[in-house]
């Protein structure tokens, strides 16, 4: 027995977050960069478990892409066995996705289980039909039972009641499933996950568990292995571990992480609480950004501050970051407050509260700490909006220069 495959999975082709030829193109390019490794290095078949495109409904552009990226291995007879994602599946009205499509022209194997009376069953692969649920290649047989939702954990118990494979082959089964339980992050994902006491029930029958689902690297008892996706699909996905598996199965079985290399992502927090307008912001911002040529970048602002915090122009921040910084595309959150009074501003305090306690702050920057100059300067600006005679505000001004002089005095 020595035969080896890649594992890969979540390619997400076709996805395009931020409108960008340069984004798609990173999806197409992080699985061809798959495509050449599985080349070079000979291996017997390239298995992709789940989310080969990232929408159900795609383009004509995004299936072309599909069949000039399986090509190559097509013309290298190395079989190309796959899975359905969540992303993958057809409509609830429609029989079949575009994967199938894909399969019927003989450029991948698309392996789907059968359900007959309550239970799981794998038939054969139909060479002439272009289906079935299991398939040989060497010794190894690999089974697929694809994206089952919400009911993955409790299909997998099920299938440990019947599933019998032959002893004389290296078994592989592959599901669209991520490993964890009903909290955290695999609830977060909307069903689709698995727990180790389902994949234990059937370790004593399975050699590799090919998982998908997950877009980080996942390794349970060197049994159970989820590559995570080779690109991000979103910038939150930074900072995970991402790539493919190359399996060599000799005398024993050897796994190899092979990480792939995604657009660069750059996250930062930046507190502008010093800033003392809008302005000083953003020259704060951009002198903590780094530089990223091409990176796909995410800025958050945050602190206190006493003017409007909306007055920071976060569109236009994010446009000059791009210019200066070499970023494909930034965005900008602006989650900067206004200072607290004890209670959460706007909660129980009055419009006159909340301006005093914001004049106040300004006055105190200035040096100012007079609790009368803060009264002074509301009836200045009462005065001019009801409109009152200009020599009232000037004798106003120059009682307030008054009394700043006499307090530096």
């Amino acid at each position: 027995m020595a035969f080896s495959f890649v594992h890969c999975g979540d390619i997400h082709l076709g996805r395009n977050p931020i409108d960008r030829e340069e984004r798609a193109r990173d999806f197409a390019d992080a699985f061809r960069d798959i495509v050449t490794y599985s080349l070079e290095n000979r291996v017997d078949f390239l298995l992709i478990s789940g989310d080969f495109f990232d929408k159900r409904s795609i383009t004509a552009e995004v299936l072309d892409e599909s069949v000039r990226l399986l090509e190559p291995l097509k013309t290298a007879n190395i079989p190309v066995v796959v899975i359905e994602g969540n992303h993958d599946k057809a409509f609830f009205q429609e029989r079949d996705s575009w994967l199938t499509f894909l399969a019927n022209r003989g450029y991948i194997y698309l392996l789907k289980p059968v359900f007959a009376e309550g239970k799981l069953m794998f038939l054969e692969w139909d060479e002439e039909k272009r289906q079935g649920g299991y398939l040989d290649i060497k010794e190894a047989r690999i089974y697929g039972l694809g994206y089952l939702g919400a009911t993955s954990d409790q299909r997998l118990q099920m299938l440990a009641d019947s599933f019998e494979p032959p002893a004389d082959r290296f078994v592989v089964l592959a599901i669209h499933a991520a490993l964890g339980d009903k909290s955290g992050r695999a609830a977060e994902m909307g069903g689709g996950w698995i727990t180790s006491n389902s994949l234990a029930a059937l370790e004593d029958r399975v050699q590799y568990f090919a998982l998908g689902h997950r877009h980080g690297k996942q390794v349970w008892k060197d049994l159970a292995f989820s590559p995570g996706a080779p690109e991000n699909w979103d910038i939150g996905e930074s900072g995970q571990t991402k790539g493919f598996f190359h399996v060599l199965v000799d005398s024993g079985t050897t796994v190899t992480f092979i990480p792939s290399t995604p657009r660069e992502t750059i996250r930062l927090r930046v507190d502008v609480s010093e800033a003392a307008s809008a302005l000083d912001a953003m020259l704060i911002v951009e002198n903590q950004c780094p530089l990223g040529k091409g990176a796909i970048a995410e800025i958050g602002l945050q602190g206190v501050v006493t003017y409007n915090p909306l007055e920071i122009d976060v569109q236009g921040l994010a446009k000059r970051l791009e210019q200066e910084k070499g970023y494909l595309h930034c965005e900008v959150s602006n989650e900067v407050g206004m200072p607290v009074l004890g209670r959460e501003m706007g909660h129980g305090l009055s419009r006159q509260e909340i301006e005093k306690h914001v004049l106040k702050q300004l006055l105190e920057r200035e040096g100012i700490e007079d609790e009368g100059m803060v009264d002074l300067v509301l009836q200045l600006k009462e005065m001019a909006i009801v409109d009152r005679y200009d020599t009232e505000i000037v004798g106003l001004i120059e009682q307030m220069v008054g009394q700043v002089q006499a307090d530096v005095d």
